[in-house]
């Protein structure tokens, strides 16, 4: 059985090759590197074409794929053989010793996902900070309680991306559906989804004092400002904190003033979101039927629907050269 089965879903060629050679050149060489190309051309297939190596597993998706982000996790995940699965994103690179000392610190605790620290860079590589919250050569479990509040109640995502995170595999497959939140398969945070649902169960967690992974920022990304789908980088976040108080992982003084914070964005950069309003106008307060009552589930179900449309038009109107301006994808438009 292989250890550990690397999982790409890969659509932006731009990154891939150096994404690729990160992967090939770890220390630790019992892996399989399984791609999910839903690129809209072949330069994935030709840039993967120069390892001439057994471990790689290559598959086309359906060009369409692409515009549904988070789709390839699940694809690649049913084609995983490994006891522990490892996620990259095609933008991102892994330090050499990475698969070695997450595996080792997960052996060696029997913990359910493990995390390093990283750092963030920029598409010309470079240098833009660094996240290391754990000790310079430290291991440290990170109990249920205090993720939720950190990554929760102080919207600090600790963790960060699924590039930097080593999984149990029969963890991920405890959950029909890992990346999701109150039957939600979240478009941004779906990897906080994960972290959550892991927390949710009281698995064990492990941070890492090591660099293992270097993250790259760019316009391309899904959650950059401007794109169809970057208003779920907001509010995604509420529910993911009313998701979290009605299943009793955060006070109500941990949820107002996170809460708060979510509504300063609302009001600010996210002023030009039409379902951004909508949600403010709840106030972040329970229904009759509780935090993810009705009344919610409505307006989310309309935000989804408008970053879904919002996504559809920009790909059609790439495809025609033609301006998208003109049609409404607010929540009041689709109602009517």
């Amino acid at each position: 059985m292989t250890l550990v089965s690397v999982l790409i879903p890969a659509y932006r060629p731009a990154f891939f090759e150096t994404c690729v050679a990160s992967v090939m050149t770890q220390s630790h060489t019992d892996f399989e590197l399984l791609v999910d190309d839903a690129s809209a051309g072949g330069e994935i297939e030709t840039i993967l074409a120069k390892w001439d190596d057994e471990r790689i597993e290559y598959r086309r998706a359906l060009p369409q794929a692409q515009a549904i982000p988070g789709s390839g996790r699940e694809r690649l995940l049913d084609r995983a053989r490994g006891q522990y699965v490892k996620f990259v994103s095609d933008d991102d690179i892994l330090f050499p010793e990475s698969l070695e000392m997450q595996l080792r610190a997960a052996e060696a605790s029997d913990a359910k996902l493990v995390f390093s620290n990283y750092c963030f860079f920029d598409a010309a590589g470079q240098l833009l900070g660094l996240s290391e919250a754990v000790g310079k050569g430290q291991a440290e479990p990170v109990s249920s309680a205090l993720l939720f509040q950190q990554l929760l109640g102080r919207m600090n995502n600790f963790i960060g991306p699924m590039s930097n995170v080593l999984f149990e595999h029969a963890a991920l497959r405890e959950f029909d559906t890992p990346f999701c939140i109150a039957g939600r398969r979240l478009r941004i945070h779906g990897n906080i989804a994960a972290y959550l649902n892991f927390a949710q169960r009281d698995f064990k967690i492990v941070g890492l004092g090591h660099l293992g992974a270097a993250v790259r920022r760019h316009p391309g990304q899904y959650s950059h400002a401007g794109k169809p789908y970057s208003s779920a980088g907001w509010f995604e976040w509420e529910l993911l904190l009313r998701w979290a108080i009605e299943h009793r992982r955060l006070s109500e003084a941990e949820y107002v003033p996170a809460m708060n914070a979510l509504f300063g964005a609302y009001q600010g950069a996210g002023a030009a979101y039409d379902e951004l309003q909508l949600l403010r106008s709840l106030r972040g307060a329970p229904g009759a039927d509780g935090f993810l009552g009705e009344a919610f589930r409505e307006v989310l179900r309309l935000a989804y629907l408008s970053i879904d449309l919002r996504a559809q038009l920009a790909a059609s109107a790439a495809d025609s050269g033609a301006s998208v301006a003109a049609v409404s994808t607010s929540p009041e438009a689709m109602r009517k």
